[in-house]
């Protein structure tokens, strides 16, 4: 009788082993697999960055056109705003 417990607490102690063994294992898997969907990822983040990049240097390409033709308007508007002058003063 005095076997019994001991007996019983060695199969609980295997119980207990073998579910940290299977809950080892099913972390291990989990890992794996989110491992492996973190490689399936990178590199569409790769192309993401890559479309970022050929936004951004259009997008600058485009502002400093901007710039330009606000530049050219100033110089237009100040030409025709010199033409109405001349023609608002009487020729001498």
């Amino acid at each position: 009788m005095d076997e019994e417990p001991t007996q019983q607490l060695t199969d609980f102690e295997q119980r207990v082993l073998a579910e940290l063994s299977s809950i080892n294992a099913r972390l291990t898997m989990l890992e794996d697999k989110v491992e492996r969907r973190l490689h399936d990822t990178r590199p569409m983040w790769e192309v993401v960055i890559v479309q970022l990049r050929e936004m951004r240097e259009r997008v600058d390409k485009i502002d400093s056109r901007i710039g330009e033709l606000l530049r050219e308007l100033f110089e237009t508007r100040t030409r025709v705003a010199q033409l109405e002058e001349r023609q608002r003063t009487p020729a001498a």
